[in-house]
């Protein structure tokens, strides 16, 4: 295929590993749009294009009982392999994404799956094709018009899991049992991250970034210019966020720099693994082994 006659985008991606990263991408050709899954296998292989039926949302790896990984639709549907692939479904009933809105997110916890949306909605993938139903207390009945739902899910073990979104809401569940948390702002909160005990932070609208600090959350800054935040990761003992346009890293002082990254202009997701962080912005990917030297990388079909 000629580089003039397509169009990629770029969505959330996984790290694996220092030499195999993949992201969700939309190609855009003459006649349409194909979503797929884009692997790069190191400097040297470089790309491969895995076709999908429907646009994922989210990307999650599971180490054991042998690497597997696992990508989300907003209707529920998930697409699994490594090197084989298959797909199950999380809840096709009313009271799943049908009737309560789409999943917004999938994220490995303690050695399980864990996936979230609209209507507060949470699963956790028990076996093979079978996802349990961890929906908080206070959840919309399906059809009812009620603007809630998490944007986000995280945690280090299952004693203590965040999970935020609409308005600003911010859940703690301990033990599997639910219980909402008093949160310092009304803004939507599109990301969640808990990178040990005692260090959680959350963000969203307008820059804002939130921490979990002696058992309460506190506002702890607001990126310059007040764009809205779409990730964090934690990469060599700093916090890193990212908007679509611009990458920022937290001081000591609790403000926030915005890191110069020479030929980069779209940033948005972040994931760091095996001493890599990679940042995937809808037009531009590039990674960095120091946070420093940004390495570009540009799929070609």
């Amino acid at each position: 295929m000629a580089s003039e006659s397509f169009f990629l985008q770029f969505g959330p991606g996984l790290v694996e590993n220092d030499h195999s990263v993949r992201v969700i991408c939309e190609i855009e050709v003459d006649d349409g749009k194909q979503p797929a899954l884009a692997r790069w296998h190191g400097p040297q292989a470089g790309w491969t294009f895995f076709p999908m039926q429907w646009m994922p949302v989210r990307l999650a790896q599971l180490e054991l009982p042998q690497p597997c990984v696992f990508a989300l639709g907003g209707d529920g549907t998930v697409g699994l392999g490594y090197g084989g692939y298959s797909e199950e479904s999380i809840n096709t009933t009313d009271t799943g994404p049908r009737g309560r809105g789409p999943l917004r997110v999938l994220r490995a916890i303690a050695g399980r799956l864990y996936a979230a949306g609209m209507g507060r909605q949470v699963y956790r993938r028990a076996d093979a094709g079978v996802w349990e139903v961890l929906d908080p207390p206070k959840v919309p009945v399906p059809g009812e018009i009620d603007i809630c739902g998490f944007t986000s899910i995280d945690g280090v073990d299952e004693d203590e899991i965040w999970a935020v979104g609409y308005r600003g809401e911010i859940w703690r569940a301990s033990g599997l049992q639910w219980s909402e948390m008093a949160s310092p702002t009304n803004l939507t909160l599109h990301v969640v991250r808990t990178f040990k005990k005692h260090l959680v932070f959350a963000a969203g609208k307008m820059g804002l970034v939130l921490g979990f600090v002696d058992d309460a959350w506190r506002v702890l800054a607001q990126i310059p210019g007040g764009e809205d935040i779409w990730d964090l990761e934690w990469f060599g003992g700093q916090l890193f966020a990212a908007t679509s346009t611009r990458l920022f890293k937290l001081l000591p002082d609790a403000t926030f720099e915005e890191v110069a990254v020479p030929g980069l202009t779209s940033f948005g997701y972040l994931h760091a693994n095996d001493g890599v962080l990679w940042s995937f912005g809808t037009l531009q990917l590039a990674w960095t082994t120091d946070a420093i030297v940004w390495t570009a990388q540009t799929p070609t079909l």
